[in-house]
């Protein structure tokens, strides 16, 4: 996984503006990599019941729901 350092140089952050953001920044970006990986988590969830049930596509459907995010 990238740091949060490496997307921002990605995104054209420059070494001043990451050293005038400071933590804030890595925070920030921390508390949107949390957010995203509970609506992840959240998918799977509502996926979980037929899955459990013995329906073994559950899995395989999670992971399409989770891919199909980045669409959305």
């Amino acid at each position: 996984m990238k740091t949060v350092i490496e997307m921002a140089r990605e995104a054209g952050f420059n070494k001043n503006e990451l050293a005038y953001l400071g933590d804030n920044f890595t925070r920030f970006a921390e508390l949107v990599r949390a957010d995203e990986r509970e609506q992840c988590a959240k998918v799977c969830d509502e996926l979980h019941w037929p899955w459990h049930m013995g329906d073994n596509s559950g899995p395989k459907e999670c992971a399409a729901a989770i891919r199909a995010r980045e669409n959305t």
